[in-house]
């Protein structure tokens, strides 16, 4: 038996020793082949060229594919039924070794069923919705650019990709993950030939940046039709779209100071919010948490209640729908079973980072915490709203004599001081946020290991007779 099979994937992960090229590769990337063959004796490699995989016999253990294309013939026999990293091979591609031999840096460590075509997503962890279509692919494209797909958070996620706004988006974006649609994945993917294209630059992030409302259909209750348009104009490139059925709406949007407009019943998965929501994501560029939003108890008229069913909605609370929160009413899949599922195996979950997990739904304790974050980063958002109308009052006044500036150091005078508070009293709670993150993520590996620990002690324990 081949010892190496029972080998963890870390313990067969190793640099390149014997390089296996296919002389039908050798012809589009001269270039890449002459400066290798110049650095062979300094970097200790062998280079094997062959025109058919039986001229290497049947143990390819010692051998790192060189293939020039993922999609050809010959990278679909060296992944075919592959679907364990305990028999798969090493590949690695053409982006990454030109890459290297110009800089100069020693080779990467290759890891099995990891095929490696560059290193542009070598500082990307991410993770998928559950929502997201074609995670087999994108998982592998990810891993192509040496990047990591996890199947729960962790601590170094930086990424989460999903189809539309959910809680779990919500979140992640409260904690400064980049939430974005899976195109920017397959854009990186187009470059992959380019070794010093950034993943990260700022312009072609916020181009596959997930929308304010994607994914979301809002219903406006309760306001006049010029008011309804301006809403509409502003709904126009967030992703989100106009229901023009109420039971229809993932969200009922309110306007709490029309005293004539009745409530309406509330659909499953569907959550009624106050105006302020929309303003508020729009200015903030991201859905705001719902809950912060709810509509109180009381403020608009209810219709008298059917007595011949009392489920009915209208005879609950707007704030409270099965106990739960508003964020959680619409997202009953963000974590769990999915009809689009994916098996475990294509995640990267072989080295040590997977014991680190973050709960599948933040408990009750973290939310409350959330919501506080939320509340400050709301509250600091529309302060520099505020000092930026101050501004443009202060420039206005100098043209048109409307107004002194004493009465505008009286109106706004003590508002910077204010701001600068209340960003330290932000930075102060998200810092909290981030290391109690942290520190349960550390706490649930240590309960992982010592569970393990023990599994294997008891496992090993021979039986008293």
């Amino acid at each position: 038996m081949d010892v190496s099979m029972l080998q963890s994937p870390q313990k067969r992960s190793r640099s390149i020793q014997k390089l296996a090229v296919w002389n039908g590769d050798v012809k589009d990337f001269r270039i890449i082949f002459d400066r290798l063959e110049e650095q062979k004796e300094k970097r200790k490699i062998e280079i094997i060229f062959y025109d058919s995989l039986n001229e290497l016999g049947s143990d390819w253990s010692e051998y790192t594919f060189f293939c020039g294309d993922f999609k050809s013939e010959l990278y679909q026999a060296l992944t075919k039924n592959q679907d364990t990293s305990s028999s798969a091979h090493l590949i690695v591609g053409p982006a990454v070794i030109k890459h290297k031999l110009e800089t100069g840096q020693d080779f990467m460590t290759l890891r099995p069923c990891r095929p490696l075509y560059c290193e542009l997503m070598k500082n990307v962890t991410m993770k998928l919705s559950t929502e997201v279509t074609n995670k087999r692919e994108l998982v592998e494209l990810v891993h192509f650019m040496g990047g990591s797909v996890r199947k729960d958070t962790v601590q170094r996620t930086n990424v989460f990709i999903a189809a539309k706004v959910e809680a779990k988006v919500q979140s992640m974006t409260l904690v400064g993950v980049s939430t974005l649609r899976a195109d920017w994945i397959t854009e990186c993917w187009k470059n992959r030939d380019n070794p010093y294209f950034d993943v990260f630059d700022s312009k072609f992030v916020d181009r596959h940046r997930l929308g304010v409302f994607e994914g979301l259909s809002l219903f406006f209750h309760g306001f006049k039709k010029n008011e309804i348009d301006d809403m509409l104009t502003n709904l126009d490139n967030t992703g989100g779209t106009l229901a023009e059925d109420p039971s229809k709406a993932t969200h009922v949007v309110y306007n709490p100071a029309n005293d004539e407009i009745e409530a309406l019943p509330m659909s499953p998965n569907q959550v009624h919010v106050t105006q302020e929501w929309f303003w508020v994501s729009l200015h903030r560029q991201s859905c705001a948490m719902e809950d912060n939003f709810a509509l109180p108890s009381g403020t608009l008229r209810r219709k008298p209640l059917d007595n011949s069913n009392i489920n009915s909605p209208l005879g609950k609370s707007l704030r409270s729908h099965n106990s739960r929160s508003l964020s959680s009413m619409r997202d009953c899949s963000g974590e769990g079973p999915s009809l689009n599922m994916t098996p475990d195996y294509i995640y990267s979950n072989d080295d040590v980072e997977n014991m680190c997990k973050s709960p599948r739904q933040p408990s009750k304790r973290l939310r409350v915490c959330m919501e506080m974050v939320e509340t400050e980063k709301n509250y600091v958002s529309l302060l520099k709203l505020v000092v930026k109308f101050k501004k443009a009052l202060e420039t206005e006044i100098i043209t048109n004599d409307f107004m002194s500036k004493s009465d505008v150091a009286m109106m706004f005078g003590k508002l910077d001081p204010i701001l600068e508070l209340h960003e330290k009293i932000y930075a102060n709670l998200t810092n909290i946020l981030n290391t109690a993150n942290n520190i349960l993520s550390v706490a649930n590996s240590k309960k992982l290991m010592t569970r393990h620990l023990t599994s294997l002690k008891f496992g090993l324990m021979p039986r008293k007779k």
